[in-house]
């Protein structure tokens, strides 16, 4: 995947990162390498992480306990980027899933298996990648249950598993369209494997698509919105059957384009709900 259409790979090669088995070979004759052991910023922790100076706030835990009372006993469950993701981690016992199917393996999730497998109950982890400080990197190679596997893999739909996928958005529409990119406007961040799992989550047998965000932003701002414009429109509606707030969950699955209104009003920020109640519920479109 990482060579698809792609004349020339840009590789920075360090002798001080540690090598995880599985990764991804390269072929020689298309990588121009470069020096990269200097000083420089360490990684960002990746998927199933966050800095966890003090304890997530109220909203957040009523969040993850909400998205984990969701998870069928059995589920393989695939978690992404962010602090509402990694919560769900606070509240799930060990015997309730089978494994995750990952983009990206971070500190977090990481720590929940080894605390697992403490209590003699050993959990498979399978990703694209491992993102994070070299220790993490480190753990992550001496971790018996994690593999990794290329993307064609862990983000291509499936019918073999049952997979709960729990993702974070910016916000989400009537429809329950998503944004994973855009802020005030501005671009803030890229589209990963949201909408790649999203589909893979929601196709699957037994499996649930799940989206995750406060009701609203650090600026104040509502995050269910009546319309998303086609430039923020990351992933499909369709493709989404649970949204959940610390206001509540909305189960979107089986209704109808019209009912998916108002069960988002629902669960979007008290002094909002007026506003979308009266807004016109938009057709649903797939980009």
């Amino acid at each position: 995947m990482l060579e698809k259409g792609v004349e020339r790979i840009i590789v920075v090669e360090t002798t001080s990162r540690t090598v995880v088995p599985g990764a991804p070979r390269l072929d020689p004759g298309r990588v121009e390498v470069f020096d990269g052991d200097r000083p420089g910023p360490e990684a960002r922790d990746g998927a199933g992480s966050v800095a966890r100076s003090a304890r997530p706030s109220p909203e957040i835990d009523r969040i993850g306990a909400s998205v984990a009372r969701l998870i069928p006993e059995g589920s393989w469950v695939e978690l992404g980027i962010g602090v509402l993701p990694s919560a769900v981690l606070e509240h799930l016992a060990a015997d309730q899933v089978s494994g995750f199917l990952c983009g990206v393996v971070g500190s977090d999730l990481l720590a929940a298996t080894e605390n697992w497998r403490a209590g003699g109950r050993a959990v498979p982890m399978v990703a694209a990648m491992v993102c994070g400080a070299e220790p993490l990197v480190r753990r992550a190679v001496e971790d018996d249950q994690l593999s990794l596997a290329p993307p064609e893999l862990t983000h291509a739909a499936s019918d073999a598993l049952p997979l709960v996928a729990i993702n974070a958005a910016l916000s989400v529409d009537l429809t329950g369209t998503v944004n994973t990119e855009r802020s005030g406007g501005r671009l803030v961040s890229g589209r990963g494997g949201h909408p790649d799992f999203s589909r893979r989550a929601h196709m699957s047998p037994g499996g649930i698509s799940i989206v995750v965000l406060r009701s609203r932003d650090r600026h104040g701002n509502p995050t269910i919105v009546p319309r998303l414009s086609m430039r923020e429109r990351s992933t499909c509606g369709a493709h989404v059957d649970v949204v959940v707030t610390e206001f509540g969950v909305a189960d979107l699955r089986g209704l109808a384009l019209a009912d998916r209104a108002p069960a988002l009003v629902a669960v979007a920020h008290p002094d909002d709900r007026a506003a979308l109640a009266g807004a016109r519920s938009p057709q649903q479109v797939c980009s």
